[in-house]
């Protein structure tokens, strides 16, 4: 009897705590999906409050926008609800609603801030384009005018690549970039259609306003500088470089005498500078002659030789491009400025002690860039090959075709390649004569002792000797060259051009 009654309170016991344990789990459940649905709720409204705070030039302060309770219940039905889900809810959503408003809050005024510079960056982009545009368009303008070119702007205008690479803008960030563009092209049109216009309009005045655009100017011991009609060149006579006065003119022409434009365009108009009374004046310091410039450093001074255009060093600086002229006999000279459409300079000689020299030869085309990666190596050896190709361009070497020059009587003639024609004017004019073993080694590097060789035979200059060329470059560029102490050293690039160059002032 016993034994039943306690199985029965047990079995009731069972049932009871098997029903508060339902119970316990069910308001779990609720709280659970209160706090989940409060959070997702407080977030979205605390979001919008936020960034509405912000808009409406309110303080960051979530207080003020904060819902009651009664609100809160009102707004989600919760009365609908139990009171564990309803109070969980409630709670999680002030929660989250107080971090959600703060952070909307925060983030619109970044994004404000962001935008405001964005702004800023586009406005100094299309600012900053514009500026160039109007340089490049304006000397464009002209310069077409100049060519006979019809008035085009979009003939002239870089394209957004070459806009991208000539001022750098993949450092910058996209924004500025295509604002800079935007400002870039809009300010090149107007400005080139003006300038057009303008050159046209001042060209017509010049045929009346000039006396057939000629001036004539004597010059004295004290100096003096001269100008040509149209303002446009300057010779500058320093004092002391004439000793008995000299009648100096100057003719401007229109266009030169040939056509260039396959790898110039032509900036300027010719102008003829003419020694008068007498066939030439002696000149016994350096005379400067300069040009209004405001193009890229493409642009250089030429002169006209027989029947080309010949380059002269030119230095580019303050809108003038400038050159020197120091022969001690000036017998005058036709002058224009063109760029040079060719023209890509080294990337590693522009401090380096040869590179006027280098550049000279590069512009004069004697030497190309063609690598990848537009170097020169100036400090490394050069081959057999390359030095005959060197002096055949500088010197202008006559062909040898037809003259019975053959090569292939060498071992090695298989591999002259881009050097063969350089190597049949050698062998006709006695330059070289090869090896004892049949070759001529196009592609082994030179000597010190071998190029001396070569220049005596070539010039008859019997008393040439690399070592005064070598104290000559230490002297004037302080560079010491190997071949001072070891003359069967390999002579570098840069030491050649050097050498070449010093040869053609004196050729």
């Amino acid at each position: 009897m016993i034994k039943k009654t306690i199985l029965s309170i047990i079995c009731i016991l069972s049932v009871l705590l098997m029903g508060t344990i339902t119970y316990s789990f069910a308001n779990q459940l609720d709280i659970d999906q209160g706090n989940t649905n409060g959070e997702s709720a407080g977030t979205a409204l605390g979001t919008v409050y936020g960034n509405t705070f912000y808009a409406n030039n309110k303080e960051n302060d979530w207080t003020d926008a904060a819902l009651s309770n009664a609100t809160i219940i009102s707004l989600f039905d919760l009365d609908r609800d139990t009171t564990h889900y309803r109070n969980a809810f409630i709670s999680s959503f002030n929660n989250e609603f107080e971090i959600a408003f703060k952070t909307a809050f925060r983030d619109s005024s970044l994004l404000a801030a962001l935008q405001a510079q964005e702004e800023d960056v586009v406005l100094t982009g299309l600012e900053d384009g514009g500026t160039i545009g109007t340089i490049f368009g304006t000397a464009s303008g002209k310069s077409d005018f100049l060519s006979n070119r019809t008035n085009d702007w979009t003939q002239s205008i870089l394209t957004e690549s070459q806009i991208i690479n000539y001022f750098n803008l993949s450092l910058e960030t996209q924004e500025y970039r295509q604002s800079f563009i935007e400002g870039f092209t809009l300010a090149f049109a107007d400005s080139y259609i003006t300038s057009f216009r303008t050159t046209n309009v001042a060209a017509i005045n010049s045929s009346y306003n000039y006396k057939f655009g000629t001036v004539e100017e004597t010059v004295f011991a004290d100096g003096k500088t001269i100008q040509s009609t149209d303002q446009n060149l300057s010779i500058e006579f320093p004092t002391g470089t004439v000793f008995r006065e000299a009648t100096i003119g100057i003719s401007i022409g229109q266009l030169p005498r040939f056509n260039p434009w396959d790898m110039y365009t032509v900036v300027s108009r010719s102008y003829a500078v003419n020694v008068l009374k007498e066939p030439f004046v002696v000149l016994n310091r350096p005379i400067t002659i300069s040009f209004d410039y405001f193009w890229d450093n493409r642009g250089g001074i030429f002169y006209f030789d027989d029947s080309s255009w010949i380059y002269v060093p030119s230095v580019i600086e303050n809108n003038r491009i400038t050159t020197v002229i120091s022969d001690p006999l000036f017998y005058g000279k036709e002058l224009v400025v063109l760029k040079d459409l060719k023209y890509i300079p080294f990337i590693d000689t522009t401090f380096h002690w040869a590179n006027a020299e280098i550049d000279y030869f590069l512009r004069r085309r004697f030497i190309d860039n063609k690598r990848e990666d537009s170097k020169f190596m100036p400090n490394t050896s050069i081959k057999r090959g390359e030095f005959l190709q060197l002096l055949d361009r500088a010197f202008s070497w006559e062909s040898v075709q037809g003259q019975g020059i053959d090569v292939a009587i060498f071992k090695d003639y298989i591999i002259l390649n881009e050097y063969r024609s350089s190597f049949e004017k050698a062998i006709s004019m006695g330059i070289i004569l090869g090896n004892e073993d049949s070759s001529l080694r196009p592609h082994i590097p030179i000597t010190y002792r071998e190029v001396e060789w070569i220049i005596n035979r070539l010039f008859t200059r019997k008393s040439f000797k690399w070592e005064e060329m070598a104290n000559e470059i230490l002297t004037e560029r302080f560079h010491r060259s190997v071949g001072i102490e070891n003359i069967d050293a390999n002579i570098t690039r840069a030491e050649v051009i050097y050498l070449l160059n010093r040869i053609l002032k004196e050729y």
